[in-house]
């Protein structure tokens, strides 16, 4: 697959995983275990802008899109592309998880010493006046959304800003079946 891939995403990075377990025994202090798990190989390809990745491991495929933005369209023939490649390579394959997941940055001008997050997020920290302002934060909400049979997680956090005189904060949306 990663072969098949090259033609559209020439850029190729090798990647590894690794796992790790530990096992503490409180009684007998010497019987603690650790296991390093053999690391998982995969591939991790890209355009020649940088824009468009895919990551391989043996078990999954993640396709990112980095700005700019081209819209729903692009991005939906380019998995149906590249799912038709991995079928045709690998056969049928059972699937576990399907998933659409967002991350943007949004960038605040600072009009102010303290950007309120609340002003331009639903999700946000509330914290009683004694404990304000807030430094920086990370708030994850998860939710059930019946109507499509779906998992969301939400994740948003303040991040330090790249623009000087700005504050910014990451939403990072996650819908997925398993």
């Amino acid at each position: 697959v990663n072969k098949a891939l090259q033609k559209h995403y020439p850029h190729k990075q090798d990647v590894s995983s690794y796992g790790l377990s530990l096992e503490f025994n409180t009684e007998h202090a010497g019987s603690n275990k650790a296991n390093l798990k053999p690391p998982t190989l995969g591939h991790r390809l890209s355009t020649d802008d940088q824009t468009q990745l895919v990551v391989l491991w043996p078990n999954s495929i993640t396709l990112s899109q980095l700005a700019p933005y081209q819209g729903w369209g692009n991005f939906i023939e380019r998995f149906i592309r590249d799912w038709g490649t991995l079928k045709k390579l690998l056969g049928y394959q059972q699937i576990s998880r399907i998933g659409v997941r967002y991350i943007n940055r949004i960038d605040i001008p600072a009009t102010a010493p303290v950007i309120e997050h609340g002003q331009f997020l639903n999700i946000y920290p509330k914290m009683p006046d004694i404990l304000n302002p807030l430094d920086a934060y990370a708030i994850q909400a998860s939710v059930t959304l019946k109507d499509i049979n779906c998992q969301l997680t939400i994740n948003t956090a303040s991040v330090p800003s790249p623009l000087l005189e700005h504050g910014s904060f990451v939403i990072d949306t996650d819908i997925f079946s398993d």
